[in-house]
């Protein structure tokens, strides 16, 4: 079974918390415009998104000898999303990746972060697929 080095959990928390940091200001962008139902959802999108980009921020080892792949986990590109549902889609395949690595012993504060972020985007994604039903592509 594979696992997370401290190398590779600092980079690959640092990639995740990015993610989630850029899934909030895309949701945020567009909670500004629309009908007041779409905009109510992306507001609480956002603000739900933004705690978990916070949550595995916090989550990155801080040690300076893991300074290196922090940076490279800030410089990873990641890719432009289109509507909601492929943000939301991302995100989902990005949570389920890291938490197939995270063992729930030593990892135990990554388990519960990646538990609650996958039930939110889980309950996200529903939420979007029912608004893309009423309003179109959202």
């Amino acid at each position: 079974m594979p696992f997370l080095s401290a190398s590779d959990a600092a980079r690959e928390l640092t990639v995740l918390a990015r993610r989630f940091a850029a899934a909030f200001e895309w949701f945020a962008s567009r909670a500004t415009v629309g009908p007041s139902e779409l905009r109510v959802r992306f507001a609480t999108a956002s603000r739900v998104l933004g705690e978990h980009a916070q949550t595995f921020a916090a989550l990155v080892p801080e040690s300076a000898l893991l300074a290196l792949a922090r940076a490279d986990g800030a410089a990873a590109e990641l890719a432009p999303h289109a509507s909601s549902g492929a943000v939301l889609e991302s995100l989902h395949r990005a949570i389920t990746e890291i938490s197939g690595l995270a063992t729930p012993i030593a990892d135990g504060a990554l388990v519960r972060a990646v538990g609650s972020a996958l039930v939110d985007v889980t309950d996200l994604r529903l939420a979007v697929a029912s608004l893309e039903e009423r309003f179109g592509a959202v």
